[in-house]
């Protein structure tokens, strides 16, 4: 009696480890930092080349259409920074490019993923440096309505970026497997019954946790349960005072030159020359993080420093030298600080949530985008001076020191 008992015992554990299913689980197989990689990389730089261009050439055309429809400046600045806001806010035109091409940098590379956001942001430095004079050639030969036309011809270059963007192949795991036995005639009745008594109690436990579990899966799917990480709270509201501090200054960098007298081709040239400043400030840190020389969070700190004491000093630059040094000191500083923020937001999220991370990182920029361009226009036409209204980009960029200090995003 035992024996067949016993034996019995070995022929269910026999039929249960021969019975096994294995699910399939997905994951991500494709190579990092090499084939399509590259593609990728050169898809966003086309996109950022375009998208950084278009926002500096229409800050060249302000004080002309402010002139043409008789209206304040704050008008015209709200007008351009809303222009890239609804970007951010939005799912429709450029944010379905835009967006898309951080996060697959995000997922395309690891090891050299700092040098293809530096890369990515240089080319937006690029787009800043030529259609700043080239939409100033356009203006004088052609009018304002005229280059408008062409600035949007050009801009259809975007679609063979967009078209070049693809997710990374996923293809089946079997390194994982889940066990589920099955029944077999030589199990007795005293196993059946067990084994339906603790199916019973599994779903008694699991209609207990149903609505918790759904709650779960809405937060997840919108990516709502990113706000519970403090440190992607942190690098959000870096992103949105340092892009806030850099739109202000690229609605209105040029008018504030011809306010202090700069010719439009001069002042047209002094932001071609901060735009390469910027692209310095892209790759200038590189050595020096990637040696552990400088951590990333001091290297925001040194960046976002040198950009407010730009900013604070640029009241008492008048000369086209001095105009030239603190623009170019500023636009290196937040050269050095828009790679690393994209480095900090991938180190402190899943790497399956990095597309919700940045979309959510987009939208918050973009109220902070609407601030700098109504407000900056509005202190000029209550003082008739940008002075005040660079102080106050500076104060905005002055906000990032507190942040870098949360979480793992101190590097």
């Amino acid at each position: 009696m035992t024996l067949a008992v016993i034996q019995g015992k070995r022929n269910i554990s026999c039929d249960k480890s021969l019975c096994v299913v294995k699910q399939a689980m997905a994951r991500q197989t494709h190579s990092t930092d090499t084939g399509w990689a590259w593609m990728i990389l050169l898809a966003s730089c086309m996109v950022l080349f375009m998208w950084d261009g278009l926002r500096k050439g229409l800050s060249v055309l302000l004080p002309t259409l402010k002139e043409q429809f008789e209206t304040h400046t704050w008008m015209i600045g709200l007008m351009i920074a809303l222009s890239q806001a609804v970007r951010d806010f939005t799912g429709i035109a450029m944010a379905l490019v835009t967006v898309p091409c951080y996060s697959l940098l995000g997922q395309y590379f690891d090891r050299h993923y700092l040098l293809a956001c530096s890369l990515f942001q240089g080319c937006g430095s690029l787009g800043m440096m030529i259609f700043a004079p080239l939409t100033q050639l356009l203006l004088d030969t052609y009018g304002w309505r005229n280059t408008l036309l062409l600035l949007g011809a050009m801009y259809f270059h975007v679609f063979v970026g967009g078209a070049l963007l693809r997710k990374p192949n996923i293809e089946p795991d079997t390194d994982e497997q889940t066990y589920i036995a099955l029944k077999t005639r030589d199990v007795d009745d005293n196993a059946v019954a067990d084994r339906e008594y603790d199916d019973s109690a599994l779903r008694g436990n699991k209609l207990g946790t149903v609505d918790k579990k759904k709650n779960t899966n809405v937060l997840e799917l919108f990516g709502l349960n990113l706000f519970s990480n403090l440190s992607f709270v942190a690098v959000c509201l870096m992103s949105g005072c340092m892009t806030s501090t850099f739109v202000g200054w690229i609605v209105y960098f040029i008018p504030h030159c011809l306010v202090k007298g700069m010719s439009p081709y001069e002042a047209s040239f002094l932001s071609t020359l901060a735009g390469f400043a910027y692209l310095v400030g892209n790759f200038i840190f590189i050595p020096f993080v990637s040696k552990n020389i400088v951590s990333v969070r001091g290297a925001i700190y040194i960046a976002s420093t040198v950009a407010v004491i730009a900013l604070i000093v640029d009241k008492f630059c008048s000369t086209f030298v001095t105009l030239s040094i603190s623009s170019m000191c500023f636009t290196c500083g937040i050269g050095v600080m828009y790679p690393l923020l994209d480095v900090c937001l991938k180190s402190v999220v899943e790497l399956e949530s990095l597309s919700k991370a940045f979309g959510w990182r987009t939208a918050m920029t973009g109220t902070f985008k609407i601030l700098s361009g109504f407000i900056v226009g509005w202190i000029y036409d209550q003082t008739g001076t940008y002075d005040v209204g660079f102080y106050y980009l500076g104060a905005m960029q002055a906000v990032d020191w507190p942040q870098s200090r949360f979480g793992s995003i101190s590097g």
